[in-house]
């Protein structure tokens, strides 16, 4: 077979970015645009055109062409290909460039890959740049904005928002916004639609992610599933999973509420629906069986670690090792062999999980650094000071990177930091910690 020149490769991928213009000209669905929108980038970072690879990264049509939250990934690895810098910030800074206003749909794309990625404080500077420029978040149902937008897309960037907002801790304004979301859909749709349903649900969610040990949110939560279950029962059976789901979420609520026995009655009635209708290897039966083991107090921990150590090799073989799934379990059997003073096993866990989340998100990706930050807790359990300094100086660092000085995410790691320092014998450095910590608390007091 003869070789290609390499002059004759440029020249092709040289022709394929040339013929992204044919994306602005033809209104065809046909495959070949269906590739050049996708892979356009890559062709342009072959022949080394930096700014038109950039271009590309943020174009219109890349992104609508990505039908699915996975292959979004893809623009890390691209971007880290033309850029060297912090690639969050970086890319950002490159999509204020262009004019996104008018284009919610193409709004609830970036929005939904910086969520998957983590990168929730350029998220909030896109959102901020857009709408939300006051608290009167009203004006978002009028007839004046929806005129300007396409409504169809608004409640679903409203959606994307509200998850944006409960990871910063807004639970507040994410209620007012739901609420407002689910008036729209009772005048729209009805009390018992399933629309209407489906966001009365979020807003249950909501009040449990707002819940820090607080009974009257997460019994809140627990009213609008029982409310809303009566409904679904009667438009579902048991063959829906959307209704097996919620019946999920709903066990979840009951053991924040430390109503475990219900919720195991729960999740033990699943499996056995679950079977009946759709086999004994169907794999959501591993997701509840995780659940299980979660349920299993201390009097039981060695039942929740068999049955971690039994799902785990099953989930990898379902799901991949680099799975969600896979990812949950191994966390929980960490924390459980932690609990049961076998610190050796957990650490091997939490040093496997944090290069899991390394290669899935990057090194300085918050879930990265929790992992890093239960392998420091091991550390500090075993009286090994000097190696949980290293993690959580790390973790700091990293935070006041992300986040504002006086984030309270910056917390944890400083007063962390206080405990060991003290332990060190290091009082200067406790102290000025600790001051740190007191500062932040007083201004989130005051904010509230």
């Amino acid at each position: 077979m003869p070789k290609i020149r390499v002059e004759s490769v440029r020249d092709i991928h040289k022709n394929l970015i040339e013929s992204v213009d044919l994306l602005n000209k033809s209104k065809s669905e046909t495959n070949f645009l269906n590739y050049i929108s996708k892979y356009s980038p890559v062709h342009a970072i072959v022949i080394k055109k930096k700014n038109i690879a950039k271009d590309l990264l943020i174009s219109k049509s890349f992104f609508l062409y990505l039908s699915n939250i996975s292959k979004l990934e893809h623009i890390n690895l691209l971007w880290r290909l033309i850029d060297n810098n912090e690639f969050g910030y970086s890319y950002l800074s490159t999509l204020k460039k262009i004019n996104t206003t008018n284009d919610i749909y193409f709004l609830i794309k970036i929005l939904t890959f910086f969520n998957y990625m983590g990168w929730h404080k350029y998220g909030m500077e896109i959102i901020k740049i857009h709408f939300f420029k006051n608290k009167n978040y009203d004006y978002l149902f009028s007839k004046n904005f929806q005129n300007k937008t396409q409504k169809n897309n608004l409640d679903d960037l409203l959606s994307i928002c509200v998850s944006f907002f409960n990871r910063d801790k807004l639970f507040n304004i994410s209620e007012k916004i739901t609420l407002l979301r689910i008036k729209e859909k009772e005048a729209q749709f009805g009390k018992t639609h399933i629309n209407t349903i489906k966001t009365n649900i979020n807003l249950a969610n909501i009040y449990q992610g707002n819940s820090d040990l607080d009974e009257k949110k997460l019994m809140k939560a627990k009213l609008i599933y029982e409310n809303n279950l009566k409904i679904l029962k009667k438009l579902y059976s048991y063959k829906s999973f959307y209704l097996i789901k919620i019946l999920f979420d709903y066990s979840k609520i009951l053991r924040g509420l430390n109503q475990n026995e219900k919720a195991k009655k729960i999740i033990y009635f699943l499996i056995k629906k679950v079977e009946q209708n759709f086999g004994h290897n169907h794999k959501i039966i591993l997701d509840f069986k995780l659940q299980l083991a979660k349920l299993f107090g201390k009097e039981d921990i060695k039942k929740s670690v068999e049955i971690l150590n039994e799902i785990i090799p099953k989930q990898e073989k379902a799901f991949g090792l680099l799975s969600d799934n896979v990812f949950d379990s191994k966390n929980s059997l960490a924390l459980r062999y932690r609990d049961i003073k076998n610190i050796l096993s957990s650490s091997k866990l939490f040093i496997d999980l944090e290069n899991i989340a390394s290669k899935k998100y990057g090194a300085q990706h918050v879930i990265t650094l929790r992992m890093a930050r239960h392998l420091a807790t091991n550390h500090k359990l075993e009286g090994n000071y000097l190696k949980a300094e290293k993690i959580y100086k790390r973790m700091l660092e990293e935070y006041e990177k992300k986040f504002d000085l006086m984030d309270p995410i910056l917390m944890e790691p400083l007063m962390e930091l206080s405990i060991i320092y003290k332990k060190m014998k290091n009082n200067i450095m406790s102290k000025k910690m600790a001051e740190r910590v007191f500062a932040i608390r007083n201004k989130s007091k005051r904010l509230t």
